[in-house]
């Protein structure tokens, strides 16, 4: 059975500039599969951790390093067109690089769970926002 998972990107928790885009995604595996995934990725490819490039106010530009790493794995980078749903694109993609079988496709949807979440969970582990450079110019 599908699951709607949702990423967003900017500022989801409104404490900053606000701004933030709704991306829905199909997922053969549930929100809690999705999260081990990422932080399975996030372990073995830390320097490729969406939490860590167009992080700031007003940074929108991936690195060069992120866009050739990035490449080898299979996903491509165009910097000139590295926006909104392009990120929610490659969060998708990193949360595979934590486990191969699942599938997030981009559909549209509402009120689905957020892969992103408040606090932490019970192994002490967090999800912060993506992509919060990318609004609010």
């Amino acid at each position: 059975m599908l699951q709607l998972i949702k990423i967003q990107i900017g500022d989801w928790s409104g404490d900053g500039h606000g701004q933030h885009e709704d991306y829905y995604f199909q997922s053969n595996k549930s929100i809690e599969d999705i999260r081990k995934a990422y932080f399975l990725a996030k372990q073995k490819y830390p320097k490729l951790c969406p939490e860590t490039f167009c992080c700031e106010y007003e940074d929108g530009v991936v690195p060069n390093k992120i866009i050739k790493e990035s490449k080898k794995l299979g996903f491509k980078i165009d910097k000139n067109n590295f926006f909104c749903e392009e990120m929610a694109e490659y969060v998708a993609w990193f949360c595979k690089l934590g486990d191969t079988e699942h599938d997030l496709e981009l559909t549209i949807q509402e009120r689905t769970p957020t892969l992103a979440f408040y606090g932490f969970d019970e192994n002490e582990q967090h999800i912060g926002f993506f992509g919060y450079g990318l609004l609010g110019n």
